[in-house]
Parts: structure tokens; sequence; C-alpha cells
């Protein structure tokens, strides 16, 4: 009989498999999956930056428990935290003042698994798992280094295996929203078959299993002091206004078990699996003479009204992780699912704004989903920004033809700046939940999910996006 249905609750089922997994030899400790308060881990020194958040998406992560019966100097260091709150930032069935924050760091053995279950957000234009390494240690440094970097093609809406009942699970792709999924993050291959085993007897045969191999060949596999530590992040982008996407990732409805054996033993460790292809071949090019004339459209526009213009270029802003980890460079938890691009740093005053353009590349079949945000650099906090799915008809006023293939955003510091008044406003909060004023500010752009190679797309096919600060020296100071 299969066990596996549909559950808004998938913590009820895991004594079962716990069960299961213990007549099998192994260990099964019980983790759990929350929203990621990127700014409130910030805030406390718990990590030294916001990662280059999307400033438009929520994250979660995968709370796993520290190795059984093993106590280790690092990490974690926030284990829970307790702060005066918010209870507006509460779920409304919690009575507490105070936040908990769980921290999402820990190290895993080469032997050791970690089973992830339950159900799938909503319909939403992309979400996925994603693997990382998140800090490693420099012996001729004698320290610990920030390398926030992905280890694999993520698990995304695209190519996630899904538990259907009525069929008993399938390889094909089906709906992949609000279903039953599994997967087992693992980098050893006798592990992985006696869990997949475990599975496959309470009820998900392995044709249902996601596996998404962390590599024992790139990693410090281990739990002691200088081992590698991991973490595995949980995205979802662009939801749909049937999807209630607050509910979903205040009480996320995900289980975890971190799965170790009583006896270790010898490990296999399972191949790096081969990666998802970027790109088709296909290029913007032919839309580049629209560009030009949008970029004199808005030159135009507020040049005849007094602003004086400075243009900035895009270029690649994060890179691919495997390939950073080589060379000790941090990507900030990038993803491959992605084509990131971001302008140089500069400042915005009171009597100043910015207009952020280029073609929608969701319209060219380039992205999935695709968003901008303002950043400031000292934190790399996105405080404010836009997606795809607000852009519809933005660079109509400038484009008699093809504007649906465009956007053109604003941003300022103050509301009425322009006349016509921004899309965003950058907030001069402290710390991470702004950008105080003459810091240091950079836009950065996302595009995630070419859907033809179920991969991020390629820069070199896509027309970056450019941005134009506007700017007005005699005008009035704006409290």
């Amino acid at each position: 009989m299969n066990k596996a249905v549909k559950r808004s609750n998938p913590g009820s089922v895991t004594d079962d498999l716990v069960g299961i997994l213990k007549e099998h030899g192994f260990t099964a400790q019980i983790g759990s999956v929350n929203k990621a308060d990127i700014f409130t881990f910030v805030d406390l020194n718990g990590f030294p930056n916001c990662f280059d958040n999307n400033a438009t998406a929520l994250y979660m992560k995968l709370n796993v428990p520290p190795p059984p019966n093993r106590e280790t100097p690092y990490p974690p260091i926030l284990t829970e935290v307790k702060l005066p709150g918010d209870k507006n930032h509460l779920p409304a069935d919690q009575e507490s003042d105070y936040l908990k924050i769980k921290d999402p760091r820990f190290r895993l053995a080469a032997d050791e698994a970690i089973i992830m279950f339950g159900t799938t957000p909503g319909k939403s234009k992309y979400y996925s798992f994603c693997p990382y390494i998140y800090e490693r240690y420099y012996e001729g440094d004698l320290k610990f280094k920030e390398v926030f970097n992905s280890l694999n093609d993520p698990i995304n809406n695209m190519t996630i295996k899904i538990i259907e009942p009525e069929v008993g699970g399938g390889t094909e792709q089906q709906d992949p929203f609000d279903k039953s999924v599994v997967v087992v993050f693992v980098s050893d291959c006798n592990t992985k078959n006696a869990v997949l085993q475990c599975l496959a007897e309470y009820g998900w045969p392995e044709e249902c299993v996601n596996i998404s191999v962390i590599s024992s060949e790139i990693l410090r596999m281990g739990i002691d002091f200088e081992d590698d530590i991991l973490m595995i992040l949980f995205r979802i982008y662009g939801a749909d206004t049937s999807f209630n996407i607050d509910n979903y990732v205040e009480n996320v409805p995900m289980s975890v078990i971190r799965v170790t054996p009583v006896e270790p033993a010898d490990t296999e460790p399972l191949p790096m699996p081969q990666l998802r292809v970027r790109g088709t071949g296909e290029t913007e090019m032919d839309l580049m003479p629209t560009m030009e004339f949008l970029r004199e459209a808005i030159l135009n526009r507020y040049e005849a009204e007094g602003w004086k213009a400075t243009e900035y270029t895009t270029d690649q802003w994060l890179e691919e992780g495997i390939q950073a980890l080589q060379a000790n460079r941090n990507m900030y938890g990038e993803c491959r699912d992605t084509a990131y691009m971001s302008t140089g740093s500069f400042t915005m005053y009171d009597n100043e704004f910015i207009v952020m353009y280029g073609v929608d590349h969701t319209n060219t079949g380039k992205a999935a989903y695709y968003s901008a945000a303002v950043y400031g650099e000292d934190y790399q906090n996105g405080v404010t920004g836009s997606n795809s799915l607000e852009w519809m008809g933005s660079a109509d006023e400038y484009l008699n033809e093809l504007g649906d293939s465009f956007f053109v955003l604003t941003a300022s510091r103050t509301k009425g700046i322009p006349a016509s008044g921004p899309d965003c406003v950058v907030p001069t909060a402290i710390l991470t939940r702004g950008v105080q004023k003459f810091k240091p500010i950079f836009v950065g752009f996302r595009n995630y999910l070419e859907t033809i190679t179920k991969s991020g797309p390629l820069p070199e096919e896509m027309i970056s996006p450019r941005v134009i600060k506007f700017s007005k020296p005699a005008y009035p100071s704006v409290l």
C-alpha cells in the first residue's frame, strides 16, 4: 500500500519512517524547515552580510540537527536566539513576545544523509532546493572564510519528481505545485542505496525520490572542526495570486531527518552529477535597436525637465559556485538556475533618482522570473525592488511597439521624485533594513530558469539591463 499522500502537516508521518530507518541501522534525528530571516541574522552578527538577497522573494532554510552524541565547537553559533520581537512578525497562533532563530549551518559526515519531505509550494514562477558550502577553514590563515557557493544544480519546479498518490509516482514531469515530495541530500553511494530502500518500504519508490548529491570529491566532509560547513536553501519566487505564500513560509509543510549510521562503514563517494547545460544559441540581439531607442527616449524625457544623467552599464555579478570555490571566492549563495547582472556602486541622495530599464527576458523566453533590486554595498542587502510579474506596460509610454518586451522602473530616496512617482523607495533604516544616505548602493538583476534548458539563461545570449541616475544639484533638500 502506498502511504504517500498529500499532507498539509508532513510531520505526522515521521514516526513510521524513523522506525524503518532505525531497523536498517540508522539514527534518525528530526529537524525542520522555516523562513530565513536574513536581516535579523545579520543584525545579531550571526552572519557578516545578507548574501545579496532578492528583495522581492522569500527564502527558507533547512534546520539540520547536530550529529548524534557529538558536540562540535562550531557551528552552531546561534542554536536558538531569542530577541524582543514585534508580535506582527509572529504567526497568528503564537503568543510569545519572542522570535526564535535557528542557525541553518551544519557539518555532515560522508556516510550521513538528509531527508526532506513534505508539500511543495503552490503555483509560482520558480522554486528550488539547493545545497551549499557556506564556510571553509583555511589552515594557513588559521580562520574560516565565507565561500557561500552552490554545489550542484538545484532541484527546481521543472526538474523535480513529485509523489502522485493516484498513480504511485513516476518519472515524467507533472504539475509540481502543492504536491508531496521527498528529497535526499547525500554524498555516499551505500548510504543512498540504504536510504532509498527505507523510503521504498515506507511507500515512496525510488522513481519518486529526488537525489541531490553533496559531492565529497569537492568537499571536506566530516563533523570535526576543520571540516566544511554546509547549508541548504529553499527559494520561492513569483507566487501566483491563488497561492497564499505568506502562510506557506510561516508554516512550511516540510520535515527534515538527519540520517546517521549507527556503525560507520567504508564509503563509496557518489560521482559529481552531470550539470545542466546553459544556453540555446538564440539571442535577443535583434532587439538592440529598440533598446537604444528606449535609452534615448528616457534621456530625452528627463533631461528636458532639467535633470542631469549619469549612465551605468551592467556586467556579470555572480559566477558559478563550483568555479568560485576553486578560487576561494564568495558567491553569496548563488544558484545555477540564474543569470546575475549588476551595476557598479554609486550613491543616490534625496535630489536624485534612478531609472532601470531593459528587455523583459520573461517575454523573450529567456527567463521564467526576472527581478531588479537596489542593494546596500556594506551589507549586500537587497532593500527594495520589483519583478517581472509587475512590469506589464511599464515601457508603453516610451515605445509605440514592442513595449511588452521591455520594462522601465524607477527608484528614489523620496516619494514624488520624479514627479510621476517612483516604483520603489530606498529606505534609510539603520542596519540591514535600509541604506543610509551617503552610503553606496548598486542595482542587481537576476533571471531564473530558461524553459528549454531548465537551467539559468546564458548572459551572452541576452541584452544586459542598464541604469541611469538623474540628478538636480539645485533641487531643495528633502527631509
